[in-house]
């Protein structure tokens, strides 16, 4: 049997199940992640769990029967494992039985906002909605930051939309502020640099980069960093103001940016 959270279930201890099997109201089971190894013995302790279906559900569309036993190919939901599982899970009636491997996915949360409650008696409510939302959802990744910050990674702006509606409505049932999406800066590399041109050709010979394939490898991407000039860099800093602008789409007309590069 395969575990999937679905987030439109009704209730955090109900959870989709994919059967290959007979389950029994009552039965005991156990929850298998994908690191355990039925050969290792004592040793995979910490990656089964043994849990009891406390009730299953028919999953009929948008709504949920009650039924005392399901058979292979039914898709149930079972009430008892929202502590043994977090995203997905493999149920067995036997130690001796191999998981199944985690789901794959080709996207990967990569949108970042820090969230917290509108009245600061709310916090704990904010945890632990973040936590329900985190079992629910496999894309989503809630993680506290350095500086103390409750962040939600989603896969886009919708998904986003969906996660803060969720958390508002149903998991933590609270006001929340959202910040502007958050941006990682990385420092910038430092170096003397006394002949610019010939290095930079020396650079561009070299093959030393950064390589990255698309996760359905027809595209390969390849990055080399290097310093900029000086000059460059003072233009910049001194016209940060009007790049601001020329970004925002508020330049004026009669403002030109000091293009005098000496070396």
């Amino acid at each position: 049997m395969f575990a999937v959270p679905m987030k439109v279930l009704p209730q955090r201890e109900l959870h989709g199940e994919i059967i290959n099997n007979v389950s029994d109201e009552g039965q005991k089971v156990y929850v298998l992640s994908a690191l355990y190894d039925p050969l290792k013995g004592e040793s995979m302790k910490k990656h089964i769990q043994e849990a009891e279906l406390q009730s299953l559900y028919l999953m009929m569309g948008q709504g949920l029967t009650h039924v005392a036993s399901a058979h292979a190919g039914n898709l149930v939901a079972i009430r008892g494992l929202g502590q043994h599982i977090l995203k997905s899970a493999t149920l067995s009636s036997t130690k001796n039985f191999w998981p199944f491997s985690c789901m794959a996915f080709l996207v990967s949360p990569t949108l970042r906002v820090a969230i917290e409650p509108s009245y600061p008696a709310d916090l704990g409510a904010l945890t632990k909605g973040l936590w329900l939302l985190n079992r629910a959802d496999p894309f989503v990744q809630a993680t506290v930051s350095a500086r103390g910050e409750h962040v939600l990674s989603a896969t886009g702006e919708v998904h986003l939309e969906r996660c803060i509606k969720d958390l508002k409505e149903r998991f933590a049932r609270i006001d929340l502020k959202v910040c502007p999406p958050l941006v990682s800066y990385k420092e910038t590399i430092e170096g003397d640099v006394v002949d610019k041109l010939k290095n930079l050709k020396l650079f561009l010979k070299s093959s030393d980069c950064v390589k990255k394939k698309t996760p359905n490898e027809r595209c390969t991407i390849k990055v080399r960093v290097i310093k900029l000039p000086p000059s460059l860099t003072k233009v910049l800093e001194e016209n940060s103001s009007l790049l601001g602008e020329i970004i925002e789409g508020n330049a004026q007309t009669d403002k030109n940016l000091d293009t005098d590069f000496k070396d």
